[in-house]
C-alpha cells in the first residue's frame, strides 16, 4: 500500500515539475535533461541491487527506453506546454487502457472478454 501511495505522489510531482520545466526549456531539452537524470539513477540502482548492464533483455530494454522516453516524453512535454499538466495527465490516464487494449489486439491478437 505504501508503495502505491509513494508512486502516486511521485507521479504527481513529476507532472507538476514537468509543467514548470516545459516553460523554461523546449520539449527536446526538457526530455534530454529528464532522460539523463533517469539514466543516472537507473544505472546506480542496477549496479547496487542488480547485475548491472547485461543479460538477454538489454537490447529490448534499450529499444523500450528510446520509444518510451524519446517519443512518449517528447509528446508529454509538448502537451504540458500546449494544454497544461492537469489535462495532459487526465488524458494520459483515460487513454492508457484503450490504447493498451488496441495494441494488444493488433500486436498479440488477443481480444478483450466481456468481463474485462
Amino acid at each position: 500500500m505504501s508503495a502505491a501511495i509513494l508512486a502516486t505522489i511521485l507521479f504527481a510531482l513529476s507532472a507538476v515539475s514537468g509543467k514548470r520545466l516545459s516553460h523554461h526549456l523546449t520539449a527536446v531539452e526538457a526530455n534530454v535533461a529528464r532522460f539523463f537524470i533517469a539514466a543516472v539513477f537507473l544505472g546506480i540502482y542496477s549496479h547496487v541491487f542488480g547485475a548491472g548492464l547485461g543479460g538477454g533483455a538489454l537490447r529490448m530494454f534499450c529499444i523500450s527506453g528510446i520509444v518510451g522516453f524519446g517519443l512518449g516524453d517528447y509528446g508529454l512535454f509538448q502537451a504540458y506546454r500546449i494544454i497544461g499538466s492537469r489535462l495532459a495527465m487526465v488524458m494520459t490516464q483515460c487513454l492508457a487502457a484503450p490504447f493498451a487494449a488496441t495494441v494488444e489486439w493488433l500486436w498479440l491478437g488477443e481480444a478483450l472478454t466481456a468481463g474485462q
